[in-house]
């Protein structure tokens, strides 16, 4: 994280998030795109919002905040945009997936009640195999990206911070489901955390006060992260 200024839009973006409410798609800001995926046998649709002021043959570059659920995006920009204006951070290109099956790319695990869950590992592998490589070579990023999901979406970035740390320096979960096939992700995050040590990778978790954050396990997660990293600086 390059400096203080994200960890205040990480916050605000993670707490607000796991809040708002969908625009249409029509009405979001910002260019349409899309890309022809092999790994996902499919074409996604992608809306890139690139930073006021930018111009075309400018060399300068610019960090990338991917939102994940197009729902989000426009309130992604507007914050963006807010903080922006307050003169607490830079210019960031925002790339916004819109929806095929969230179930899908998502969830990591397979569960018969979402029939159509845990294709995470392939979203997953999109990310890096053809989404990034086609943002860094169509679009002026300097290649220090941040992840942004939403419950289910929370489950898919702290998927992606355990299984591919190297892709964002930042992972933000917006009241994320962590009650997912009995807590899933709570036994994957005991497993891999540790061998994150040292990578100097970011985790923003925000959500609902009381209920409903036991209900999503964010305090059950909370106790655990805490746990691993008391282990990690003692030596185990």
């Amino acid at each position: 994280m390059k400096n203080r200024t994200y960890l205040f839009l990480s916050f605000t973006i993670a707490l607000i998030f796991s809040l708002s409410g969908r625009a249409a798609a029509q009405d979001l800001p910002g260019k349409r795109d899309s890309i022809n995926s092999v790994i996902l046998n499919e074409k996604r649709v992608i809306q890139v919002i690139l930073p006021d002021g930018y111009k075309a043959g400018s060399a300068t570059k610019y960090d990338v905040l991917y939102i994940i659920d197009d729902w989000n995006i426009k309130l992604g920009r507007d914050i963006q945009h807010f903080i922006f204006d307050e003169h607490t951070m830079p210019p960031m290109i925002i790339v916004g997936l819109l929806n095929v099956d969230r179930d899908r790319d998502f969830l990591p695990t397979h569960n018969n009640g979402n029939k159509t869950s845990g294709g995470a590992d392939k979203f997953l592998k999109f990310f890096k195999e053809e989404l990034i490589p086609y943002i860094d070579k169509t679009y002026p990023s300097d290649g220090d990206n941040t992840l942004f999901g939403h419950s289910f979406g929370g489950v898919f970035v702290t998927y992606a911070l355990l299984n591919e740390p190297q892709l964002f320096s930042n992972y933000i979960a917006g009241d994320p489901s962590y009650w997912w096939d009995n807590g899933v992700m709570l036994k994957q995050v005991k497993e891999k955390l540790p061998s994150l040590a040292g990578k100097e990778k970011a985790l923003y978790i925000g959500g609902r006060e009381g209920r409903g954050m036991k209900e999503m396990k964010i305090n059950a997660m909370d106790s655990l992260l805490k746990k691993v990293r008391r282990q990690v600086l003692n030596g185990w």
